[in-house]
Formats: structure tokens, C-alpha cells, sequence
């Protein structure tokens, strides 16, 4: 089995690339890649995996003409990953559009063309669903897809969907992705600002990285032996996570702010954040992908406690006061991040003797690098 991948340096492509060299009958992926900077980023993963199974590199991006039918040639599947994703599709709308829009066209008459005839999995978005509140909480396939004003995001994965549905692929999927946590969130969304985009009362359906990874290996795995229905190919699903991760956005700041001991309240007033314009939906009919494959394995519970071991340094929250740290986090968030960083990194240094694991301190780097956060906070913080 040869399968194609585009997006495999995202949080999500990363944990579908690593769950994929698992499946003995795949025998080659080919990876769509941007830079040779990315693929020093694969390879590093990729050494780390046992397996034999030859990985092809192909440079180019959604726009590539010739990379694109050079990845969907000699192919038996073709998973798209790739997106321009929120807050960054806000700020660059052109390549949102090209990435999202154009990109996915390309890669559709590219199948179409391709003499392999190769199955295509387009990995959506929640987002379809636009603007949700808890008087519209729950969702399905088949609801309108509506999208957020003025969010290109949105507007953008509709339109591929259509592409899709409408294209001459014989086999087609579009899974539509809901919220997913990933090892580098909490990071990512406050070096970018996104966690002011987030209604308090959204209703988030939470599924991780990983077994979101899962479930395109079994999914594979399952057609490859034949043990999937006809019907079930050309259709939507949605990605779910499971009742026991369906929480409101307020909740899951507050597992945020407890690795420092503290609270939204401790931080947040209800004027901070935005109040319409955001996507989340609590999935109705999420559990029938997990019906067939299995694939919820971890719950939010479980994916708090790890980022608490990886964060760990983020306890010594707890002995700044509660004011200063407010203005701190809210003022300068990135830099509170770095003094974080830089003491756990210190602590760890300096307590070598403890023989504290290698692979402990290799999480307590300090971030070296800065960049421009927009707060979305037209209020003066106190």
C-alpha cells in the first residue's frame, strides 16, 4: 500500500504520519513538503519510529502543479491535512484562500487524473458549522453549514467540501475535525492569541492528536482488508471525541489555568474574550466513526494530567501573587511563558544530581524566539 499525505508537519499530520508507519502493509508514504526546513523536522520523527517503510519526500505546496501529480500518482490513498487555520487564516487571507480553496481543487483534478484512481480523505472542519451557542449546542452531519462572519476559515473548508462532493473521485471522505488537543496548545494559543477568539460559552467537543492519528490508521487498515461496507465511502463523518469530552469554553480554560494553580476567575473578566463569531458544536452522531474503529482512547482528564508532567514548572505559578501574575499573563503573555521556560530550565540544570531524565529536561527549553500577539481586548485590563 502506498498512501499520500499533505499537511504531515501539522499537529495533526504529525500524529496520523507516526500512527501510519505502524501498518505493516504499508510499504511507502510519499509527504508533500513545503521546505527542506520541514523535512529536517520529519526525519528527526521519523528516526525515531522503527519500521522499514520508504518515505518519499515531495517539495512543493497545495499550488504546486507538478508536485501535486507527482503525490497522486502511484498512489492508493491521498490524505489531505493541509490547512491555513485560525488565528493565521485571519491575518493572511490570500494564502488561507489558495491553501484551503485553490490547493484542495488542485489536489481533486490531480485524483481525477491520476491513472491510480487513488481514494481521497479531506480532512474538514467543525467550523462548518459556524456560530454555536448553548442554545444550539449539538450538531450532525446534514445540519447547514453556515459559515462565521467575516472567518475565511470557515468559508474556505465549505467550499472545498463541495469540490469535493461534487469531483469524479470514485472514493472519497471528508471527515470534519472538531477541536483537538495536541502537545503544543497551550503554547501555540497563547503566543498567538487565540484563546481571546474563544467564546467562555462554546460548546467544544475535545479529541487529541493522537487518536486522531488512530483512527486514519485503522480506517486504512480496515479497508485494506476489506472489512469495510461499499456505502461506506462518498459520505461526511464527523471527528468526535465522546461525551466525556464535550465541555464548555470556560471549562476548558479552567483545566488551563490549574497548572498554575489558579482559576479563570483569578484572570478573566466575562469582557475579554469575544462573544459570537467562533465555531464549536457537541456532535450528536460523533459516535459512529467510533463505532467502527475504536479510536477514543483519551479523555480531556487524561490529556491535562500529561501536559501537567510536561509543564510541570508551571506549579511555580503558584508562588507569584495572584495580581502580578494577571498582569503578567495578560500584558505580556509570551514573555510570562518565557521566564517560565527559562526557570524551569535553570531548576533542571541546577538539580542534575536528582538525575532528573534526559527526556524531562529536553521538554524545558526556552523559547528564543518572540512574535506579534494580537490581544483582540479593546478594554484597558485592571
Amino acid at each position: 500500500m502506498i498512501v499520500s499525505i499533505t499537511g504531515s508537519t501539522g499537529n495533526m499530520g504529525l500524529a496520523v504520519l507516526k500512527e501510519l508507519c505502524t501498518l505493516p502493509e504499508i510499504t511507502s508514504i510519499k509527504l508533500l513538503v513545503r521546505s527542506n526546513k520541514k523535512v529536517i523536522k520529519l526525519q528527526r520523527l521519523l528516526n525515531k519510529i522503527k519500521g522499514n517503510i520508504k518515505v518519499e519526500y515531495i517539495l512543493g505546496n497545495m499550488n504546486s502543479t507538478k508536485a501535486i501529480e507527482e503525490l497522486t500518482n502511484n498512489t492508493n490513498y491521498v490524505i489531505n491535512m493541509a490547512a491555513v487555520i485560525p488565528p493565521h487564516s485571519d491575518k493572511n487571507i490570500k494564502d488561507a484562500i489558495n491553501c484551503n480553496e485553490i490547493g484542495v481543487k488542485n489536489l481533486i483534478q490531480a485524483c481525477e487524473n491520476s491513472s491510480s484512481k487513488p481514494k481521497l480523505i479531506h480532512i474538514s472542519t467543525v467550523a462548518v458549522y459556524g456560530n454555536r451557542s448553548l442554545a444550539n449546542a449539538y450538531g450532525r452531519v446534514g445540519d447547514p453549514l453556515i459559515p462565521t462572519p467575516f472567518d475565511i476559515y470557515s468559508l474556505t473548508k465549505i467550499r472545498s467540501e463541495f469540490d469535493v462532493l461534487e469531483s469524479n473521485i470514485d472514493s472519497f471522505l471528508i471527515l470534519r475535525q472538531t477541536a483537538m488537543y495536541h502537545t503544543n496548545m497551550l503554547k501555540d494559543n497563547m503566543k498567538d492569541g487565540l484563546m481571546f477568539h474563544t467564546r467562555f460559552d462554546a460548546p467544544l467537543e475535545w479529541v487529541t492528536a493522537h487518536d486522531s492519528g488512530i483512527l486514519i490508521a485503522k480506517l486504512l487498515h480496515e479497508d485494506y482488508e476489506h472489512k469495510l461496507n461499499k456505502d461506506f465511502w462518498n459520505k461526511v463523518y464527523n471527528i468526535g471525541g465522546g461525551k466525556q469530552n464535550q465541555l464548555l469554553g470556560y471549562e476548558v480554560f479552567d483545566k488551563g489555568f490549574k497548572l498554575m494553580g489558579s482559576s479563570v476567575k483569578d484572570f478573566f473578566a466575562p469582557n475579554y474574550t469575544i462573544t459570537r463569531n467562533f465555531h464549536g458544536v457537541w456532535f450528536k452522531d460523533g459516535d459512529v466513526l467510533e463505532n467502527l474503529f475504536h479510536y477514543q482512547t483519551e479523555s480531556s482528564d487524561f490529556y491535562w494530567k500529561q501536559m501537567h508532567k510536561k509543564y510541570w514548572y508551571y506549579e511555580l505559578g503558584r508562588i507569584i501573587p495572584k495580581k502580578l501574575l494577571k498582569k503578567l499573563l495578560l500584558i505580556k503573555l509570551e514573555k510570562t511563558i518565557q521566564v517560565l521556560h527559562i526557570i524551569g530550565t535553570y531548576v533542571t540544570m541546577n538539580l542534575e544530581w536528582l538525575h532528573i531524565s534526559k527526556d524531562q529536561k529536553s521538554l524545558i527549553k526556552c523559547l528564543k524566539h518572540g512574535s506579534n500577539i494580537n490581544y483582540q481586548i479593546k478594554n484597558k485590563l485592571p
